[in-house]
């Protein structure tokens, strides 16, 4: 974790691969070298039994059909780190980049009519179950499935850091800022109003965490940072490596 940059995998030869069935199902995500997506032709229990058949370090796809991959090895994984599959891949649709592009959009004319400041406090009085929070308005959950871009699949959860990322740029907030204010924001456990009344705190305390996620989840501050870049590719996370972690001293 103390050098991001190793996690950057431009061709999907990264870290584990994930297994879907025929119904987009996250079945098994394995730690084999592998950032691709395979969907299988049976139901669970029969992709599962396909993958104990005919999965090996050499057949890392075990039957399946490559139909993209993640940008990270843990995108369908349950958020605790435990590697347990988690959520359903809408293969072919997507979802993600069509939100992500009509919720730039929003923010940029709320942020020409009304200024920067104000079209951020509307992004996140809206954000937490409602109109911009898009994993819980996906219609399939934290852990849904499609495409930012083409053949890239990330998660709900992947595309709300995304989003918080593409406001705080699009309104002009400092990127440290940003930063500082997302990391406090979760080492408050997500009080809003604590986090608000004591902000200047809770910056410090994420400040104290530094580099590289100051006290975000790792993920979710690489999909910030992303977002802030508007960054959607592996390419990209290495044409761009630099200033996506420019802040590294």
């Amino acid at each position: 974790m103390n050098n991001p940059i190793l996690f950057i995998d431009p061709d999907g030869r990264g870290t584990e691969s994930t297994h879907t069935d025929k119904f987009g199902n996250v079945v098994k995500v394995i730690e084999d070298g592998d950032l691709g997506i395979y969907r299988h032709n049976g139901n669970t229990k029969e992709t599962q039994q396909e993958l104990n058949q005919k999965y090996s370090k050499d057949n890392t796809s075990g039957g399946g059909e490559r139909m993209g991959r993640t940008l990270v090895w843990n995108s369908f994984t349950q958020f605790d780190g435990d590697k347990t599959p988690a959520g359903k891949i809408n293969f072919g649709s997507y979802q993600a980049r069509d939100w992500l592009n009509n919720f730039s959009d929003a923010v940029s004319k709320d942020t020409e009519a009304n200024g920067g400041f104000v079209a951020r406090m509307n992004y996140a009085w809206n954000g937490g179950g409602d109109k911009f929070d898009y994993k819980t308005q996906n219609g399939g959950g934290l852990y849904a499935g499609s495409q930012i871009a083409e053949g890239i699949y990330i998660s709900a959860r992947d595309v709300g850091n995304f989003a918080a990322g593409r406001a705080a740029a699009i309104t002009g907030q400092n990127k440290m800022d940003f930063m500082l204010n997302a990391g406090g924001f979760n080492i408050s456990r997500n009080s809003k109003m604590g986090f608000i009344f004591n902000n200047s705190h809770w910056k410090n305390e994420a400040q104290k965490e530094d580099f590289p996620a100051y006290g975000e989840h790792f993920n979710s501050n690489l999909f910030q940072r992303l977002g802030y870049e508007n960054v959607t590719t592996a390419q990209g996370m290495i044409k761009k490596s630099k200033i996506i972690w420019g802040d590294k001293k």
